[in-house]
């Protein structure tokens, strides 16, 4: 007998929902604070222990901002919305234990934007990312950071909050008591200003955590819920670091920067390779440039194997690098149609002679897919074998500035979760 393709199964079962399920727009008030104006200050969300489940893709944060300059060449850098926050921390039994911590939280926003959403997708959402305000006419270079008047300047913000959470494949038990801490930026990182103009002073207020909660309402959903694994709850999700070397002026010929970055399932490697922020006014963190000045290569080391095999050359092929940083993110699925970035080719060909500005910030950036296979199993990246991560550089010619360099990893986070005793754990 033929097989049957899926589209003419129609004896495939299909699930149901009992009567009683809903879906609550859940809003969380920080519980430390009302207003925040001095960075490194924290906001804690502590999100209510229930019997519902989170809707991972939909954590938002919410939030008016006030900055305050002098003069008129003052900046918001990167992605607004996420400018003001230096980390996020996610923690379980209200803040008893860890299980993701991001450092430089809006740069890395910043990055997956550029890397992520073309033009058209950063215009879209323009409103909530605080990329305009509501009378400047979109063009090419004016969707990075955000214009300020001289004075005192007011906007609100609304974004999607990337974290363990949001990343899961499935709906998040909201037993075990979720707790995300944001800690503010300092003021001076967050905003540029040129010459003699200055930043005078922040506050962000109305801050919310916005996120959708269901509840199914039933006996019998709860306990095959209770009765899966003896109440152990396994679900796959994924997460980001970002570490930080040193390279000093002069560096020239091979040189090595190890990063200790040590996961078992890592899928992606991104380099960021910090300007001065004299001549790259975007500084260590929201300005990338070619140290080689096109003339060295790249490639990365985990577990004592290269990815690539053959690095990636500035001198033969610039162009292969940023294909390869479009499909950084992306798995084994390489396809145009999944290239979705925002880079304009002047911020690519940035070196560490160019000047950079807020609205074209440097954004060359090295990246790498290492996951073994892009499928729906628990774990597809390659693990470091318990050893750091090397960055190793051809340099021609000797670098005459000194640069922070960065290394950001995407990889495989397994959150298990015990329903009964409402703890949970995390393996990377």
């Amino acid at each position: 007998m033929a097989q049957l393709p899926k589209e003419l199964n129609y004896t495939e079962g299909m699930a149901s929902i009992p009567d009683t399920t809903r879906t609550i727009r859940m809003v969380v008030a920080p519980s430390n604070v009302s207003t925040v104006t001095n960075g490194s200050q924290q906001i804690i969300f502590d999100l209510p222990d229930s019997n519902g489940y989170i809707v991972p893709g939909t954590l938002k944060i919410n939030y008016s901002a006030s900055v305050t300059v002098t003069g008129a060449t003052a900046k918001v850098k990167g992605v607004p919305a996420y400018t003001f926050f230096n980390r996020c921390d996610t923690y379980v039994q209200q803040g008893s234990q860890l299980i993701e911590g991001i450092a430089q939280y809006g740069a890395l926003c910043d990055k997956l934007y550029a890397t992520k959403l073309t033009m058209s997708h950063k215009l879209g959402n323009a409103v909530g990312l605080g990329l305009l305000d509501n009378s400047t006419t979109p063009t090419n270079i004016n969707l990075n950071g955000r214009v300020l008047a001289t004075g005192a300047n007011t906007f609100s913000l609304s974004a999607p909050l990337g974290c363990i959470i949001s990343n899961c494949d499935k709906l998040v038990p909201a037993r075990c008591g979720f707790r995300i801490v944001l800690t503010t930026e300092e003021l001076a990182q967050a905003v540029k200003a040129i010459g003699a103009d200055t930043v005078d002073s922040f506050e962000l207020t109305n801050l919310e955590l916005a996120y959708d909660m269901v509840e199914f309402n039933s006996p019998e959903i709860d306990a095959a819920v209770m009765g899966m694994n003896d109440g152990q709850v396994v679900l796959k999700s994924q997460s980001y670091s970002l570490t930080s070397q040193s390279l000093a002026a002069g560096a020239n010929g091979t040189q090595t920067l190890t990063f200790n970055n040590r996961f078992s399932s890592i899928k992606s490697l991104f380099a960021v390779f910090g300007g001065d922020e004299a001549t790259q006014l975007n500084g260590s963190y929201y300005d990338s440039v070619d140290i080689t000045s096109g003339g060295g290569s790249y490639v990365f080391e985990i577990g004592g194997k290269q990815y690539p095999e053959r690095p990636l050359s500035a001198k033969n092929n610039k162009s292969a690098i940023f294909s390869a940083l479009a499909d950084c993110w992306g798995g084994n699925s390489h396809s145009l149609y999944n290239e979705s970035m925002s880079i304009l080719p002047i911020e690519f060909a940035r070196n560490e002679a160019t000047a950079t500005t807020v609205a074209l910030p440097g954004r060359f950036y090295v990246g790498q897919n290492v996951e073994r296979l892009q499928t729906s199993a628990m774990v597809t990246g390659v693990s470091s074998l318990n050893t750091a991560i090397n960055l190793r550089m051809d340099i021609p010619t000797a670098t005459t500035l000194s640069h922070q360099v960065s290394l950001v990893c995407l990889y495989d986070s397994i959150l298990t979760i015990d329903l009964m005793s409402k703890q949970a754990s995390v393996r990377v």
